[in-house]
Order: structure tokens, then C-alpha cells, then sequence
């Protein structure tokens, strides 16, 4: 059977989703995570240090960018560093939560016996960590990071 454009009706067996920003708010995760860096620093504001992730200087999740900041401030030791960096990660996964209807979804798509895939440019780590973390994970055939 062909549709009037020529293209041939297909039966849908699997889809693929980005992870950040598809199925969690990661962008409000990381400025949480910005926050209690500069909490802990005492200088400057989330958004500042948040520009730094954006620059794309070293890439959106480089701690590198963590220590530039503190550079500039006139903060940097490497143990406070250390410390920002755990404060960091730690803050930022315990902010991610699935979008309202994300688990709903999916769970529909497994019922009707598709195969469902991640595709993002977060390192596996971080990738399988932050789907156990919104107990997301199980819904997936695979994960593909980088």
C-alpha cells in the first residue's frame, strides 16, 4: 500500500529519544547545581558560572568550566575545587525529574511492543545515572552515549 506522496506505510517498531531536556529538565538541574556552587564559593551568581558551561570553551559538562570560574573569581584552590565539583554533580542529579506524562509514556509505548532507545551526548556515566535516578532506565533497549 502506498499514501498519495509515494511513501510506502510502515509499521513503527522502535523509538529513539534524546535524554536531556526530552524526557528531565536538565537545564534547571544545572542551574540548581550553579547555585549551590556559588553558594559554597560565596561569590558571583548561578547564571555567570552558568555562562561558562554555555561557552562551549570546554564543552556543557567539563568541570573545567567550574575551575576557570573560580580563576576568574580569585577562588581556586584545588580542594575547594574538589569539593565544587562533588557539590556540583551531586546537586544537579538530585534536581532531575521526569517531565509530567515522560513514565506514562513510555510505559504505553512498551505495552504497544516497541523498542525504545536514548541517544545523547552525555557520557554513559552520567547517562545511566541519570536515568536510574528518575527510574527511567528500565523503559530502554539501549543507550547510546558518548
Amino acid at each position: 500500500m502506498q499514501k498519495a506522496d509515494g511513501v510506502k506505510n510502515r509499521k513503527i517498531r522502535a523509538i529513539i529519544f534524546d535524554m536531556d531536556n526530552t524526557l528531565f529538565d536538565f537545564v534547571e538541574a544545572k542551574i540548581r547545581a550553579c547555585r549551590a556552587v556559588i553558594d559554597y564559593i560565596s561569590i558571583g551568581s548561578e547564571e555567570e558560572l552558568l555562562q561558562y558551561f554555555l561557552s562551549g570553551k570546554y564543552g556543557f559538562e567539563d568541570h573545567r568550566n567550574i575551575a576557570e570560574y573560580m580563576r576568574d573569581k580569585g577562588t581556586y584552590s584545588k580542594e575547594k575545587f574538589e569539593e565544587c565539583c562533588k557539590i556540583y554533580e551531586e546537586v544537579k542529579l538530585s534536581s532531575i525529574k521526569p517531565y509530567p506524562h515522560v513514565r506514562e509514556t513510555l510505559e504505553k509505548l512498551k505495552e504497544m511492543g516497541l523498542k525504545l532507545a536514548v541517544v545523547t551526548d552525555a557520557c554513559n556515566g552520567n547517562a545511566i545515572d541519570r536515568l536510574q535516578k528518575t527510574k527511567l532506565l528500565h523503559f530502554f533497549d539501549v543507550v547510546v552515549s558518548s
